[in-house]
């Protein structure tokens, strides 16, 4: 019987374990396992996302109510009526400074801009008697720094015959079907809010009575 060295044994053990690594990798292989990637404790690499979405909101305010109120007083000699601040309106009719008879403060507290627009009666059909009375806005910024297009309206110009009031105006229900007061009034901010002042002249001939324009509205579209 012969004796085996020690370098036959290894070498036969090195068969054996080639042979035995080859049978793994062939079934593994055949298992769809890919034996030579390198393995790592780490899953493949995932793309997520998170996604959030704010809706647009066009909104606007008007302050008292959206009603301005001149009260009561005579018409005798013609009388300029103003909202604006400052002006002192004749005859036992109400000052700016009394509640709702200052100029309409429009806000913008939506989540864009706006261009914000005007329209109401003309003046025959407010003030329906009496010759040639007055019915106009103009429109200014309530911040000094202003927004693009908030400054006063400049179109069509029309003053009062008397002198009182020499800013340019507007007159409702005249040229274009909604007037611009502020191309780009901004939300959210120390300049979101425009004034609009509303002018009437009452002619002397005006008869007693009540005269309310129900038609006057704004508009705000998102810019």
């Amino acid at each position: 019987m012969y004796d085996v060295s020690n370098r036959t044994l290894i070498f036969l053990i090195a068969i054996a374990i080639f042979f035995m690594l080859f049978g793994t990798v062939t079934v593994l292989n055949k298992l769809g396992v890919d034996t030579f990637s390198p393995l790592t404790g780490a899953a493949p690499f995932q793309n997520a996302q998170v996604n959030v979405r704010v809706a647009a909101t066009t909104s606007i305010v008007l302050n008292h109510a959206g009603n301005v109120s001149f009260g009561n007083g005579s018409a005798f000699g013609g009388v300029s009526l103003s909202t604006a601040s400052g002006f002192n309106n004749p005859n036992t009719f109400n000052d700016p400074t009394t509640a709702g008879a200052s100029d309409f403060a429009i806000e913008n507290d939506g989540n864009v801009d706006v261009n914000l627009t005007v329209n109401g009666s003309a003046a025959a059909n407010f003030i329906t008697t009496g010759t040639s009375p007055l019915y106009n806005f103009s429109g200014q910024n309530h911040s000094v720094a202003g927004d693009n297009g908030c400054f006063n309206v400049s179109a069509a110009a029309t003053t009062y015959t008397n002198g009182k009031v020499n800013s340019s105006q507007i007159p409702f229900g005249v040229g274009a079907a909604n007037h611009s007061i502020c191309s780009n009034l901004t939300f959210v901010d120390v300049n979101d809010t425009v004034n609009v002042t509303i002018r009437l002249f009452l002619p002397t001939d005006t008869e007693p009575g009540n005269y309310t324009d129900t038609r006057i509205f704004f508009m705000a579209v998102q810019v």
